[in-house]
């Protein structure tokens, strides 16, 4: 056997075990961003039951810490669902952003007279209960692409 025929088959194995390893290191590398996918998701889904949880209980009440919380995970939220899910959490996003400014509004009301008005209270509670009717779905849109799945 001639020294460059078996120079030659050497390399044709070297190759064939580097391509064997890329697509192995491709594999794993797909396996590392769904996991860490799934993480941020999660992260997500907890941000808005934590909201939605603290809502139920305090409704207009709720610390502001909470919305915050919301808020980023409705603009991260892009990036990990799909556009329907994402849109559905941004609306709910917004909806308990008018429920913030508006309670806000009933506290600056209540600093300088101290007397509010039942039409604003009514509003209040009118954007609470619009925040309220769009929890079950948006849990739930959140939690199924939430799974792993295979």
């Amino acid at each position: 056997m001639d020294i460059s025929l078996a120079l030659s088959i050497l390399a044709l194995l070297l190759s064939a075990l580097s391509a064997l390893y890329a697509r192995w290191a491709v594999s794993e590398a797909k396996q590392a961003n769904r996991i860490s996918g799934h993480s941020h998701k999660l992260a997500i889904l907890e941000n808005a039951r934590n909201f939605c949880g603290g809502f139920r209980i305090d409704g207009e009440a709720l610390a502001s810490t909470y919305f915050d919380s919301l808020l980023e995970s409705s603009g991260k939220a892009s990036l990990y669902f799909s556009k329907p899910v994402a849109d559905h959490l941004a609306k709910y996003a917004d909806a308990a952003l008018a429920v913030l400014i508006a309670r806000d509004g009933l506290n600056r009301i209540k600093s300088t007279n101290g007397d509010v008005p039942s039409e604003k209270w009514e509003e209040v509670f009118r954007l609470v209960d619009a925040c309220r009717a769009m929890e079950g779905s948006l849990l739930a849109d959140l939690e199924a692409q939430t799974r792993v799945v295979g």
